[in-house]
């Protein structure tokens, strides 16, 4: 295939974090050779397995009717397999079909019937009258990225006909009622919803979706799931408007300042799916492999946070849909590492994923502290993100695990890191920078890291003995936390109060409200009362990686790296140790176990 050439020669484009043109028009017709697949695989398996629920659902009559569309007006066939919600679509019947997500009661029409409505949007995009059968689905037609019809009460299921007439008029039969639409851009019904469409101008030019109607919209998003964000929601016409407005000036500034990551998104964003209706104070974003085009996000708090959005999901569509054809890493699924963004250890292909995306969230930050000098924010994130990425690409080199196209991928986005690690920033900037990265990883260790249990028991003999330590401190190894929903990693008090300075809208009150009093002791550079209070943490929950994050840099500020040592670089063998003291019963003072482990010494 040509576009998979293309798109091998270009992954040193690409992992630079950008891609021009040429590469990202590869990638998209990378996509709809993938979904032409999928669909034909479909079809070829639902013939033998579930031939009673194809039939139910129309399915083959709007199979042999996208194939003849296909013939005659490809543009538009390939326009609704490119429209995101068809990939999840596909994904989501693919894994059914192999009983990874089975129906609850046993049954695919329902889920099938996507692909009429599918074949009806795209005859009416042709102009072509048509009958078709088409699935109701709690009452409800939808037709891709034109809009949804109701035509029956909530609950109501089964299947109708749909009718494009030659007067451009649209006409949905179900049990023994009718409706009929002559405008399709008609808004003021409510039997009719029209997708709502934002026209997007400048330089490169482009419309997308605003898909709060679709019911596949949200079943690619696991992610999403365990954050919390469930049934994303209809907007009203002034949510609507909003949303619009948001995404047009984050354009203007993507076109102003970006225009290297702009290019990319002008090609392929077709879809934003609003995951709330109001914005949130900590909002989310996804994308998915599945619905390559769409974003999934939390309604922002203004167009620079929506640029900020842009930038970072796109880096993760770019890539997942190079890594559809290009391999970059090996499949070692039991393999897992550090991510400076995660708590929990991260696979390979999820690490590359993250460092990808944090690249462009860096030069976000760094163009916006040049547009902006008087924003410390800005310059606090860009020193934070660099930081980070950097450990992540040292990660990622040491692995093991990068193909040849992994390691031409790595070693070009460390060229785009290279120089902007030499940039100068703040003092305050820089500390906070640092602190964010030693923080994540301590409490990460403890969280991920284990201590083989005879080797703490011979350490904690010489610790209860009151002998110096004279062995090298044991080894740990990497273990899976059972808990799926992670822990979030708490933020430097620090960094909360410039988050909040830049935040007027979110209050102060509200990003503090829940600060433990050992991180506001630690901020007010209170460090006798924070080293107590980060403490009682500790005996209050002797594995709470954030506590022993907490105390190792209050210890960084009244004591040498070197007394601090074992705290930053085996935080793991240091709660583990404590944790096994305190269950024996002994009265054990953590700083004073930081400082025999780290030094050596007598406690």
């Amino acid at each position: 295939m040509k576009c998979i050439k293309e798109m091998e020669s270009g992954v040193a484009e690409l992992g630079s974090g950008y891609g021009g043109r040429t590469l990202v028009q590869a990638l998209l017709a990378g996509q709809t050779t993938k979904r032409i697949a999928m669909l034909a695989a479909l079809a070829e398996e639902i013939r033998g397995t579930h031939p009673q629920d194809a039939h139910k659902s129309g399915f083959e009559h709007a199979y042999q009717l996208l194939t003849t569309l296909d013939r005659d007006r490809p543009e538009i066939t390939r326009s609704q397999l490119l429209h995101p919600t068809t990939g999840a679509w596909l994904a989501s019947c693919m894994r059914r079909l192999r009983a990874e997500a089975p129906p609850a009661d046993g049954t695919m029409w329902p889920d099938l019937g996507y692909l009429g409505w599918l074949a009806s949007a795209a005859a009416i995009r042709a102009g072509i009258p048509a009958s078709i059968p088409v699935v109701v689905r709690d009452g409800n037609v939808m037709l891709p990225m034109l809009g949804l019809a109701r035509v029956a009460p909530g609950g109501s299921s089964g299947t109708g006909v749909l009718h494009w007439h030659e007067d451009s008029s649209l006409e949905i039969e179900f049990r023994s009622e009718s409706l009929r639409i002559t405008d399709l851009d008609a808004g003021d019904r409510d039997d009719w919803a029209p997708s709502a469409r934002i026209e997007l101008r400048g330089r490169d030019s482009f419309d997308v979706v605003i898909d709060d109607l679709d019911p596949f919209r949200d079943l690619s998003d696991p992610y999403l799931r365990r954050e919390g964000v469930r049934n994303p929601p209809r907007l009203s016409a002034q949510q609507t408007a909003r949303w619009s407005e948001t995404l047009a000036f984050a354009w203007r500034l993507m076109e102003r300042d970006y225009p290297a990551y702009a290019t990319p998104i002008s090609i392929a964003f077709r879809s934003l799916v609003p995951l709330s209706a109001e914005p949130v104070i900590s909002g989310v974003s996804s994308t998915s492999s599945d619905a390559f085009g769409c974003i999934s996000a939390t309604s922002p708090h203004g167009g620079h946070q929506m640029a900020l959005t842009l930038v970072h999901e796109f880096q993760h569509a770019k890539l997942g849909a190079l890594t559809d054809f290009v391999e970059l890493c090996a499949d070692r699924s039991e393999a897992k590492f550090y991510a400076p963004w995660r708590d929990d250890p991260r696979p390979i292909g999820a690490l590359l994923q993250g460092t990808y995306a944090h690249l462009g969230v860096t030069e976000f930050w760094r163009v916006d502290r040049m547009r902006r000098p008087e924003s410390e924010l800005a310059r606090v994130e860009f020193a934070r993100w660099r930081t980070q990425v950097e450990r992540a690409i040292a990660e990622l080199r040491d692995s093991g695990l990068l193909t040849e196209h992994g390691s031409v991928f790595v070693e070009a986005a460390s060229t785009t890191l290279a120089p902007w690690l030499r940039e100068e920033v703040s003092d305050v900037a820089e500390e906070i920078a640092h602190d964010s990265a030693s923080v994540h990883r301590v409490a990460w260790c403890v969280r991920n890291r284990r201590v083989h249990a005879d080797a703490l028991a011979s350490l904690g003999s010489l610790w209860t003995s009151g002998v110096e330590r004279s062995v090298e401190l044991p080894p740990s190894r990497l273990v899976v936390p059972h808990d799926e929903l992670r822990q979030r990693s708490r933020l430097l008090p620090t960094y909360l109060k410039i988050l909040s300075d830049a935040s007027p809208g979110r209050g102060h009150d509200d990003i503090f409200r829940d600060c433990p009093k050992a991180d506001l002791a630690y901020a007010n550079a209170d460090y006798a009362a924070a080293e107590e209070l980060y403490a009682q943490e500790i005996a209050a929950n002797p594995m709470s990686g954030q506590s022993w994050a907490g105390l190792a840099l209050t210890l960084q500020r009244t004591r040498t790296a070197v007394e601090v040592s074992a705290l930053m670089e085996r935080g793991e063998l240091v709660a583990q140790l404590y944790a096994a003291g305190s269950t024996a019963g002994f009265d054990v003072r953590p700083t004073d176990l930081v400082l025999w482990l780290s030094t050596g010494g007598k406690p």
